[in-house]
């Protein structure tokens, strides 16, 4: 049986070929393919070739047919699965098919099975693991190509978790009746996430939409515009980021100066995973969506914002805060020997992280109001005795 393929050899070496598949085994299914929507991971691969972790390492030799979000007919049925499975039925597959722990996936690691193909054999581990699956008559093939998408995005939000202060589980889910962004969301991903935000049975309060491309926001502010949003429950903003002069402040004062409980980060770029981080409020969860291409990518984050101890600490009376870091931060002289003591004494953080742990008496009231954790060296140094 011969198909037209894009094959991947290696990095940035895709091919459009015409090749024959052989003879369909009785445990293969024949599908002639309808619909194979484009994903960014897909150009990842496509760049990283047998770099990438779900492709094979020997693609020179035997490249694998890449695209994973199709949908199509079947044509023939083997032997094995006639009772199961039907000629002439609609069908979509499930890539991610999960075979002990392998990262194996369609679209990256089979010759013969993959998206950008006319017809495919998809082989027995597919059927075995009901990962090839119908979709309704009356459905398009485009929609059933955007299921595994949206099955990302919608995983996404059901993966997020919070918690509650002494109670020691997660919450699945974004906040219901919280307060969410979605930064640098008017791509195709992005557009998904603000659509099922806006009609999932978990909805926030309040939605916040920020990109750079002035094009994308305006077609994304038409598609769900806030009588849309409104209606669902919802108030909705977006925001050009690159028009504001201190996009933190912006998207915080949207929320009244709390941050978000719930942020997802659509760009694999740097400053909008330190923006993303930036906004989060109290037990914020982040998600970052993106996936980078370089996997030394990295960003800074703010971890004495993250740890248990700082939130703490916000809670302490302002004034009384404002005492302790003045009298604490007195200009005192000292010479060599001493500043080289200091610095071994508070292994060389500043005199405001060492406020933070040399407030004994804070410690010891916070103690007997709620359960909180001291972590690092000062905690294995500290006379302070917490429940």
């Amino acid at each position: 049986m011969k198909t037209r393929a894009v094959r991947l050899y290696g990095e940035s070496d895709l091919r459009l070929e015409e090749f024959d598949m052989g003879e369909l085994k009785d445990d293969e299914i024949l599908m002639e393919l309808i619909t194979d929507s484009v994903c960014m991971s897909t150009y990842k691969e496509s760049i990283q070739g047998a770099k990438h972790q779900r492709v094979n390492d020997d693609i020179s030799e035997h490249p694998i047919i890449v695209g994973h979000e199709f949908a199509g007919i079947i044509r023939e049925v083997g032997a094995k699965w006639k009772d199961k499975y039907q000629v002439g039925t609609k069908y979509t597959m499930q890539p991610a098919i999960n075979i002990k722990g392998s990262m194996a996936a369609i679209g990256y690691s089979y010759e013969y099975c993959g998206g950008a193909a006319t017809f495919i054999k998809v082989p027995p581990i597919v059927m075995e693991k009901d990962c090839l699956l119908p979709f309704d008559e009356n459905s398009a093939f485009f929609e059933a190509s955007l299921a595994e998408p949206m099955s990302c995005i919608i995983g996404a939000f059901h993966s997020m978790y919070h918690s509650e202060r002494g109670v020691y589980e997660h919450k699945m889910g974004i906040v219901e009746g919280g307060k969410s962004a979605l930064l640098a969301s008017c791509g195709p991903m992005g557009l998904g996430a603000i659509s099922y935000m806006l009609n999932c049975d978990r909805k926030p309060s309040l939605l916040v939409i920020t990109d750079i491309d002035e094009v994308r926001l305006k077609r994304a502010s038409e598609l769900f515009t806030e009588e849309y949003a409104k209606e669902r429950g919802v108030e909705i903003h977006f925001v050009n980021t690159a028009k504001v002069d201190d996009p933190v402040k912006t998207l915080r004062d949207l929320t009244g100066g709390t941050g978000f409980d719930d942020v997802f980060c659509y760009a694999p770029v740097e400053a909008v995973v330190e923006l993303s981080s930036a906004v989060l409020g109290r037990d914020g969860c982040l998600n970052f969506f993106a996936g980078p291409t370089d996997k030394q990518f990295s960003a800074r984050m703010n971890f004495y914002d993250v740890s248990v101890m700082n939130e703490v600490f916000r809670q302490k009376d302002g004034e009384e805060a404002a005492q302790a870091t003045a009298t604490f931060q007195k200009k005192e002289r000292m010479g060599i020997k001493k500043r080289i003591k200091a610095f071994k004494k508070y292994h060389g953080l500043s005199s405001e992280d060492v406020l933070f742990f040399d407030t004994s008496k804070f410690l010891v009231e916070k103690a007997k109001q709620e359960d909180f954790i001291v972590m690092g060296r000062f905690a294995e140094e500290s006379s302070v005795s917490l429940r």
